[in-house]
């Protein structure tokens, strides 16, 4: 036949169970494995034809890690970072502020300052696709101390003891003394406040002054100031 009786006229494709029409097409896999793609040709004079090939398509690599501890303390706490991605080989991890970088699949950091540090993970699979993985991690100072200004231990189930909430502290010491410098409570235990007694007896309504002594990581602190107690 001459040539333009097999000029091409009409070509459909079927690529997963999907009809398509024109010369060239183009198609984007959403689902790794091997693909079949089917083109069925018709010329001018109604001659058809078809043929059928195979795709391979590699998996998309899948970024993402976790990390330990997810509030970690300056300069105390080493955060370790576990790579969890899918279908990659080759790793970058770039965290903000400190500029470091890291090649390896897992990493791990001892920040020395409080503030957010934005991490990112790229991965890449055998194929130079990348994917990348962003999260935020807030670093907690060495230690935070908030001392409340007033407690009413009246029997009424509310702002029943003075206690100090205190973080990061690697010792602490928090001390009691009336307007006279008379010691009336001490403790080292975080978890325990003052009741507002002093050798079994309730102290009265008035202004008592506190002491807190906090070391951390980097430094010592001694704090000082006064509550009001309200029966």
């Amino acid at each position: 036949s001459s040539k333009q009786n097999t000029t091409l006229m009409n070509v459909s494709w079927n690529i997963n169970n999907k009809k398509f029409s024109g010369n060239n097409i183009s198609y984007c896999f959403n689902q790794a494995g091997t693909r079949t793609i089917q083109a069925n040709i018709k010329d001018q004079n109604s001659c058809t034809n078809s043929f059928i090939t195979q795709v391979l398509v590699y998996p998309q690599p899948i970024a993402d890690f976790s990390y330990t501890p997810t509030q970690p303390i300056e300069s105390l706490d080493e955060v370790i970072f576990t790579n969890t991605s899918k279908n990659a080989e080759k790793f970058e991890w770039n965290i903000s502020i400190i500029n470091q970088t890291s090649q390896e699949k897992n990493t791990s950091v001892l920040f020395e300052n409080t503030g957010t540090y934005v991490v990112a993970l790229t991965a890449q699979n055998e194929k130079q696709c990348l994917d990348t993985a962003i999260k935020s991690i807030y670093v907690l100072p060495d230690f935070t101390i908030f001392v409340p200004n007033i407690f009413t231990p009246n029997g009424d189930n509310l702002n029943e003891t003075f206690k100090p909430i205190v973080r990061g502290q690697k010792e602490y010491r928090f001390q009691i003394f009336n307007r006279w410098g008379q010691k009336i409570f001490e403790t080292t235990d975080t978890n325990q406040g003052w009741d507002g007694t002093f050798k079994g007896e309730e102290c009265k309504s008035d202004v008592y002054v506190w002491k807190i002594t906090v070391v951390s990581a980097k430094e010592e602190k001694v704090l000082n100031g006064t509550v009001a107690l309200e029966r």
